[in-house]
């Protein structure tokens, strides 16, 4: 005849294994290398640029929504140079790495 902790899934059958592998996965990521700061201000470029062309863009809506289509065409030539100047830059960090 079984013993109870032998229905136990594996997880229950020996908690203080499952907790010494888990604390072991969480060493491990604390001492993970963290990205280099070079990564990091790339990533913090990206996303002030990606804010600045989200507020730009619901600019343009509250134009349209105004009917000054004239100002908003030119609101998005802006976003739009301002988005090819960033796809230029990570194609250039790309080719450094």
């Amino acid at each position: 005849m079984r013993s109870a902790s032998d229905r136990l899934p594996e997880f229950f059958a020996n908690p203080a294994l499952k907790l010494a592998a888990s604390l072991a996965k969480v060493s491990a990521l604390a001492d993970a290398e963290l990205p280099p700061p070079a990564a990091r201000r790339l990533a913090q470029l990206v996303n002030r640029r990606l804010d600045i062309a989200r507020i730009g863009l619901a600019e343009v809506r509250g134009q349209i929504h105004a009917g000054d289509s004239a100002s908003a065409y030119i609101l998005l030539d802006k976003i739009d140079e301002d988005l090819l100047l960033l796809q230029r830059r990570l194609r250039a960090e790309a080719e450094k790495n």
